[in-house]
Formats: C-alpha cells, sequence, structure tokens
C-alpha cells in the first residue's frame, strides 16, 4: 500500500512540474534569425569589398548560407540577436576590412531593432552619413569612427536619444556644428575628434553631466572653457586639445577628480597657474599642456605633495624657468615633452635614469640649457627611440645614447671636441642630426654605414 502511494504521488509531482521544465527548455532555445534580416545582412555583405590579403579575416566571412551554422545569421561573427524575438540587435563590423559605399538605400536601416551598431575601421569611400540613420532609434551604441566618411555630419543623430556612445573621429567631414548634440542626455562616451567641426559647442552640452569621456581634439571649436565642467564630475578622459579655445583654465577644471586623461595642448588659453593645480588631480595618467599662452609656476611645495605616475608629460611653451623636481620621482613615463621654455643650467643628473624602463620620447629642444650633470656612462634607458635636444646652447662633449636610439637631434648647440667612433654603435638609427656644432678632428668613417 504504501508502495503504490508514493509511486502516484510521484507521478502527481511530475505532472506538477514538467510544464515549468518544458517551458524553461524552450525558453533556453535561441530563436533563429528572421528571414529579412538575414537577407538584409547577405545584401549588405554583397554591397561592399573585402579589400584585404588572403591571410586577413573579416568577420563578414562567416555571413553565408552553407557550413554548420546553415542559415542562421544569429551565429554569424559579429551579429547579435535577442534571444527571444531573433531580431538582429548587435552588428560590430569593425576592422573588417570593407571597402565601398553606404548610401540611404542601404540594407543596413533595415535592422530596425538595432541597438548596438559598430563600424569602426573601415573604408566606405568617402560617402556620407545616410540622414537615414535617425530611424535607428534604438540605438545605445555608435561607432563610424576611422571609416573614411565625408560630407555633413547629419543632424538626425539627434534623433537616436537612447545612445550612451557615439562615436564619429576621424572621419573628413565637410565644416559641421553640433549644436544638436545637447539632445544626447544619455551619453556617456562621446568622441568627435579630427571632424571639421567648428563654433561653439560647449553650450550645448552642458546637460551632458552623464559624461566619462569628452573627446572635441583637432577641430575648430573656439569659445571660452566654461566653468561648468566641473559638473562632469563622472569624467576620466577630456580632450579639448587642437582647437580655438580661449580665455582661462576655468579653477572648476581642478576639481574632476577621477580624471585620467586632461589634454588642453595647442589652444589659445592664457593666464598662470600653478603646476601644483593641476598635479592635485591623482589620478592622472596623461597630462597634455603644450603650444598655449599661459605659464606655469613651478614651486618647491611640489615635493611636498603626492603627484601621479605619468605616461605621458607634455609642458611645452609653458613658460618654465626649471626642470619641475617631481619629475624626478617618475618611473612610468613613456613620453615627456618640455621643449620651447625657458629652462637655463645643467641637465640635472637624474634625468639620464628617468623612467629607465619606460621612457621612449625625451623632447628638451629650444631652451637654454648649458651642459650636462651625467656620469660618463651610457644612459640606462632601454627603450629609448627619440631624443631632441636641439637649439640649446650645450657645451662639452657628444652624449652617447643607448643602440635602441632611432632619431637623435642635437643640432644648433655649441658642442665640441670629436665625433666619437661609439656613436656607430647606435645600430637602429634613422636620423642623426649633429649640424651647427663646434666637432674638429676627423668624421668617423663608421658614420657611412649607420642605416639613416
Amino acid at each position: 500500500m504504501g508502495l503504490l502511494l508514493q509511486h502516484f504521488l510521484l507521478k502527481c509531482l511530475l505532472f506538477l512540474i514538467l510544464p515549468y521544465f518544458l517551458t524553461q527548455c524552450v525558453s533556453s532555445v535561441q530563436r533563429p534569425c528572421l528571414d529579412s534580416e538575414r537577407s538584409a545582412l547577405l545584401q549588405l555583405k554583397e554591397s561592399f569589398i573585402l579589400n584585404r590579403s588572403a591571410s586577413s579575416y573579416s568577420k563578414a566571412d562567416s555571413w553565408k548560407l552553407d557550413g554548420w551554422i546553415g542559415g542562421d545569421c544569429c551565429s554569424w561573427d559579429g551579429v547579435e540577436c535577442d534571444d527571444n524575438t531573433g531580431h538582429v540587435i548587435g552588428l560590430d563590423l569593425r576592422s573588417s576590412f570593407l571597402y565601398g559605399s553606404i548610401d540611404s538605400n542601404s540594407t543596413i536601416f533595415q535592422l530596425h531593432h538595432l541597438r548596438r551598431l559598430n563600424l569602426f575601421d573601415n573604408d566606405f569611400n568617402g560617402s556620407e552619413i545616410p540622414s537615414v540613420i535617425g530611424n535607428l532609434s534604438r540605438l545605445s551604441q555608435l561607432d563610424l569612427s576611422y571609416s573614411a566618411f565625408s560630407g555633413q555630419i547629419p543632424n538626425t543623430l539627434a534623433n537616436l536619444t537612447e545612445l550612451t556612445y557615439l562615436s564619429l573621429s576621424e572621419n573628413d567631414f565637410s565644416p559641421s556644428t553640433l549644436s544638436w548634440l545637447g539632445k544626447l542626455s544619455k551619453l556617456t562616451i562621446l568622441g568627435v575628434a579630427s571632424t571639421n567641426s567648428y563654433g561653439d559647442v560647449l553650450p550645448s552640452l552642458k546637460n551632458l553631466t552623464r559624461l566619462t569621456s569628452l573627446r572635441l581634439s583637432r577641430n575648430q571649436f573656439s569659445s571660452q572653457i566654461l566653468f561648468w565642467l566641473g559638473n562632469f564630475t563622472r569624467l576620466t578622459r577630456l580632450d579639448l586639445g587642437v582647437n580655438k579655445f580661449w580665455g582661462l583654465v576655468p579653477e572648476s577644471i581642478f576639481t574632476l577628480i577621477k580624471l585620467e586623461f586632461l589634454s588642453l595642448w595647442s589652444n589659445l588659453l592664457n593666464g598662470t597657474y600653478k603646476l601644483k593645480s593641476f598635479l592635485n588631480l591623482r589620478n592622472l595618467k596623461q597630462l597634455q599642456l603644450s603650444g598655449n599662452n599661459f605659464s606655469l609656476l613651478t614651486t618647491t611645495t611640489v615635493m611636498n605633495v603626492t603627484v601621479p605616475k605619468f605616461t605621458i608629460l607634455t609642458l611645452a611653451s609653458c613658460n618654465l624657468f626649471e626642470f619641475p623636481n617631481f619629475l624626478s620621482g617618475q618611473d612610468e613615463l613613456e613620453f615627456l615633452d618640455l621643449s620651447r621654455n625657458k629652462i637655463h643650467g645643467y641637465i640635472p643628473k637624474w634625468i639620464w635614469g628617468l623612467s629607465a624602463q619606460t621612457l621612449g620620447v625625451l623632447h628638451l629642444k629650444e631652451n637654454f640649457l648649458t651642459g650636462f650633470r651625467q656620469p660618463a656612462v651610457v644612459p640606462p634607458w632601454t627603450n629609448l627611440r627619440r631624443l631632441d635636444l636641439g637649439s640649446n646652447r650645450l657645451r662639452g662633449n657628444l652624449p652617447i645614447l643607448p643602440a635602441s636610439i632611432y632619431y637623435y637631434f642635437v643640432s644648433n648647440n655649441f658642442l665640441q671636441g670629436e665625433i666619437p667612433s661609439m656613436i656607430c654603435t647606435l645600430s637602429s638609427i634613422i636620423v642623426l642630426d649633429i649640424s651647427n656644432n663646434s666637432f674638429s678632428g676627423m668624421i668617423p668613417p663608421c658614420l657611412g654605414n649607420l642605416r639613416t
């Protein structure tokens, strides 16, 4: 009797839970792509030439009807589908060697459910971005950078109000204004570097306070840098370089404590600032201030603060009168530019061991440097590729560098003595410029064997 009861109860339990498991099994199977969207993708592939070498791989190579994945476009490389509906929601064709034009009839605009579209690093042969892109209203991520687009940037992009990521950088657009950007209030990443854009763009960005990365560099933007940038407290990257921004650097920039990258390079900014104010941004890894009309003040108090560990630091044309003393503790620098300043006297001894394992580029040209405080040995740099000491007042013998050097400039100085034959050990040298000095003696015959 007990066994019969147990058997009955087991059947009842199976009756209750089996539909649940069947439902879960069915729901866990991804629906195949829709015929219409598969056809759109195949037509999209056919509209381009895959401009690559025989050994290069394009994601579109997997877009075909034969093979083990057959006609299920949801299994194709670079294609993402919604598990429940089968609609294509993501298209990632970055660096896929696509060559050809995109127009308003492109089947890419038939994929109305797209949320993510990445066409980075292709060649669309100078075609314009069709205005119908504004109909892809579900897009949250759009990357059209480095893809040889031209023409006007369509203001219909303002319709894509769900965008959190937008990159249009490095295309040859016609001069455009971007006042419509302010409508994209959900943006966290915005890149419009090198897009031939102009005008006073900053007011349109005032409400984009979710931004973590803002790249406006290499354009013709012209305005003051407005104080409310300090409201962008999530910023880790702020790139305003190579524009026509003018006036003072607002104090509010020094409150953006999450910044890891800050570039004000090559603008029309003026004023006088304490270098310490920038060093208080403790998370900075890259700081580019070269090529403005302002002055930086270095003080001994810089030694008493915890400063960032920089990888890139450019302070050219900043009216410096001395080597910033915090540099002696930097051991991760890859690029340092102190050129076109007013630094007088000797190059300090610590320069020659600065970031010994990482430094690749060191620019000290166009100062008033007179000599070297260094040991009479080859400096310990293992990755130095470029050193520029040109147009100073250097005296003494020609310093010899590690064999890793590619570009060595020390012209327009007062260096003396013979050109040492040891210079011929620079086996990787590409450019060697030691002209306009006061060398004497014979030119080492081995110089003719260098790869210059």
